[in-house]
């Protein structure tokens, strides 16, 4: 299945979410990058709980498993909050200070979420990668296809955000990419050594060279690359990078029955 980097899983338009999103619930399996700056302090509300997350612009965060509302909402955490008095040895109470962790695991926040997202259906149990930049998009979040297989550790993805295709080569190996979508191919034959590339940009239908690629391969690594068309005419690309550890193991999220909390 062809991967839609503008395709936003938020269709409200359409009645992605002909079910309440308050109501509904969604199971999956989450990936956080910043779009553009940094964002610290936020994490993913759930459950009355505010889950931290690290919101960064060249490397996507932790895998998060998302069980919760439609509506996904990530929020500022909260400062630290004073305790219940803990008695000192001596049997004098001293008041206690929770850590900004344990503070964000279990307050809820109050305020305005720094962004959202309404997940439709048809992201249970499945796993995405969420751009966050709040003002850019309706919400704040685009979010985008990470489904297992389709993009492993060793390999590069490629989004086309230019008006015309492009064609990545790298050694023998050559994907072409329509205008809007997004495609993996494989980086270096050897782990641990350097390697060559170039992106083939057809601006007007003329091939030219839009990207030479000089990078290190590493097998446990994963890289996202968003390319977008230079000046006008010009036929070269610029690239904006985002990368990615081997997803680590985390337990599966639980499946919610009817009625289930």
């Amino acid at each position: 299945m062809k991967s839609k980097l503008l395709l936003l899983l938020v269709l409200l338009s359409t009645g992605a979410s002909a079910a309440d999103p308050a109501t509904a619930r969604i199971s999956t399996r989450l990936k956080f990058m910043a779009w553009d700056d940094a964002l610290l302090g936020c994490g993913v509300r759930m459950e009355g709980k505010v889950i931290p997350v690290a919101i960064l612009a060249d490397q996507l965060s932790d895998e998060v498993a998302y069980e919760g509302p439609a509506r996904l909402e990530i929020v500022r955490i909260v400062a630290d909050q004073p305790a219940e008095p803990t008695p000192t040895p001596k049997g004098k109470a001293k008041p206690a200070r929770q850590s900004t962790k344990a503070a964000a695991s279990n307050q809820p926040n109050a305020e305005p979420p720094v962004a959202w997202i309404v997940l439709p259906a048809s992201a249970n149990n499945q796993h995405l990668i969420l751009a966050v930049a709040p003002g850019r998009w309706e919400g704040g979040i685009m979010a985008m296809q990470d489904s297992p297989g389709g993009f492993p550790p060793g390999s590069l993805r490629f989004f086309n955000l230019c008006p015309y295709p492009l064609e990545v080569r790298i050694g023998p190996n050559a994907v072409k990419i329509p205008q809007k979508e997004a495609r993996s191919i494989r980086g270096g034959p050897k782990d641990h050594d350097y390697f060559d590339g170039t992106i083939m940009t057809y601006e007007g239908g003329e091939e030219k060279v839009g990207y030479s690629l000089h990078m290190f391969q590493d097998n446990t690594q994963r890289a996202l690359f968003f390319v977008s068309a230079g000046p006008d005419g010009s036929g070269t690309v610029v690239l904006k990078g985002v990368g990615d550890l081997s997803r680590e193991k985390i337990a599966a999220p639980k499946r919610l029955g009817p009625g289930a909390r």
